[in-house]
């Protein structure tokens, strides 16, 4: 009976072990769990820090390829002419250039009349006067005196031809100025007279 009793605590006691080993066990395979699944966790939290800042720097990037597109862009803009401001500018500046001729023209027909007036005016006044010429005759009427061959004054063999009508001289242009002309397409006027026609065909179009 003793050693019956022995054995059955013995087996007892190897029972109540195995289940301690069990246990053990148990909460072995819970610790390893525990810790591989933080160990995933964390591989996990890596790879997603890792995405992030993979990602901002690829959103930094495109920001700054954004700007410096946009920085180059407003420089492009800024380098642009527009066509209609352009064609502005030409018209202003070829008007310019033709109204020069129209002004030359009107001063040198100024002076033609204030030169016509001016003979007008000495003739008015010597008219009815007489003087005795180198014949010793007298001249009742000196406001003809243009007419008496020996009241004229003398003049040089190699006379100079009468100046045409600055209106119906020619004019010339530079290749520029044609090159201006074709662009806002309009004839290029040949003749002083044909300036005033050019201008207000300029101005047309170009609303100015």
């Amino acid at each position: 009976p003793g050693i019956k009793k022995l054995r059955d605590e013995a087996d007892a006691l190897q029972k109540q072990i195995d289940e301690l080993k069990a246990r053990r066990q148990e909460a072995w395979d819970a610790h390893q769990k525990q810790w591989n699944d933080y160990k995933a966790s964390n591989e996990a939290f890596k790879e997603w820090m890792q995405s992030k800042r993979e990602a901002m720097a690829e959103d930094e990037k495109k920001q700054q390829a954004d700007y410096l597109e946009k920085r180059r862009e407003e420089f492009r803009a800024s380098l642009r002419v527009d066509p209609n401001e352009e064609l502005r500018e030409i018209a202003d500046s070829t008007i310019r250039y033709l109204e020069r001729f129209v002004a030359a023209a009107e001063s040198a027909a100024a002076a033609e009349s204030s030169v016509a007036a001016a003979s007008a005016s000495i003739a008015s006044s010597l008219a009815g006067l007489q003087v005795i010429d180198r014949r010793g005759e007298g001249v009742s009427d000196l406001g003809g005196f243009e007419d008496d061959p020996s009241l004229r004054a003398p003049t040089s063999k190699k006379s100079k031809a009468p100046k045409a009508n600055p209106r119906e001289n020619q004019i010339s242009h530079s290749i520029d100025k044609f090159e201006a002309f074709n662009k806002l397409k309009v004839q290029p006027p040949l003749t002083v007279a044909q300036v005033a026609a050019a201008i207000e065909q300029i101005k047309g179009p170009q609303g100015l």
